[in-house]
């Protein structure tokens, strides 16, 4: 039984796979960088909706500080 559970383990061990993950700068610190952080901001402001559409747009706050590449 011991053998068994052992050999299991090892079978298990050998199906991780791990990712190594790259820090990259973020959208925010690129814009911040070149000065346009600013302007984007007040260009891509939040929307409620459109006049024509029933549909609700909520976009994501924090995709500017997505910084993990892998």
């Amino acid at each position: 039984m011991k053998w068994l559970v052992l050999l299991g383990l090892v079978a298990l061990s050998e199906c991780i796979v791990i990712l190594p993950l790259k820090k990259m700068k973020t959208l925010r610190e690129t814009l911040r960088e070149k000065n346009l952080l600013n302007n984007f901001l007040e260009e891509q402001a939040y929307r409620l909706s459109k006049n024509d559409s029933k549909i609700t747009i909520h976009p994501l706050r924090n995709y500017l500080d997505t910084a993990y590449v892998g």
